[in-house]
């Protein structure tokens, strides 16, 4: 991105390429340098010596260029794996581009298939269930941070357990909390150390209760 500037009216009297970056160019106005910008707007726009730019036009040229930084960086993360809208939101809003260039390029990589809510949250859900059985209570609010809407966490969500057998899943959870860590909890706190992990791992109440494990480990006790 440019510094910002006070812009003038100007006649291109030169066009030079950048030693560190080759495919930037430097413009300069009258003499003096005026700006960069990626060699591609210069072409596009037939540039050359003598070219008079308006402020108008000066302003149109860096506008074009800040887009194709803003999209060239959005490309480069979304090639290394998914990310929400909010999440590219931010990570343009960290780089200071103007919040204009951030929602055109938001909509480009939307109009594009590059970025896709919907299924950036069923390929989250269906990554965090292979990793480890959890409940609908710690998916959400791991979706909400994600920056996807409540809404859409929801029918995501819905569309999801609803072709689950969740009680097989919490009892996964159980069998696994069990089987390497039950050994290490006294007695009289294992109950309690258990629903306490099943609850961490999104799973409700009621769900904990009709685990035929749960009615194996004694009496219950107060949470």
């Amino acid at each position: 991105m440019e510094s910002s500037t006070t812009l003038r009216e100007g006649v291109i009297t030169a066009i030079e390429s950048q030693k560190r970056q080759k495919s930037r160019v430097n413009i300069f106005l009258d003499g003096n340098f005026a700006f960069g910008l990626d060699a591609e707007v210069v072409l596009r726009h037939r540039l050359k010596k003598g070219t008079t730019l308006s402020v108008d036009n000066q302003k149109h040229l860096l506008f074009e260029e800040d887009l194709k930084a803003a999209l060239s960086r959005a490309f480069r993360l979304l090639g290394q794996r998914n990310y929400s809208e909010q999440e590219i939101q931010h990570k343009l809003e960290a780089m200071r581009f103007h919040v204009t260039i951030i929602d055109r390029t938001i909509a480009r990589c939307r109009e594009l298939g590059y970025l896709d809510d919907a299924k950036f949250a069923r390929d989250f859900v269906k990554a965090q269930l292979a990793r480890r059985p959890q409940g609908k209570l710690r998916l959400r609010p791991a979706l909400l941070r994600k920056g996807i809407s409540a809404k859409l966490a929801d029918e995501i969500l819905g569309e999801f357990f609803a072709s689950v057998d969740t009680a097989r899943l919490v009892e996964e959870a159980a069998e696994k909390f069990l089987s390497r860590r039950a050994k290490a909890i006294p007695a009289d706190k294992l109950r309690k150390r258990f629903a306490d992990h099943l609850v961490r791992a999104g799973f409700s109440w009621d769900d904990i209760q009709r685990l035929p494990l749960w009615k194996k480990l004694g009496n219950p006790v107060d949470f």
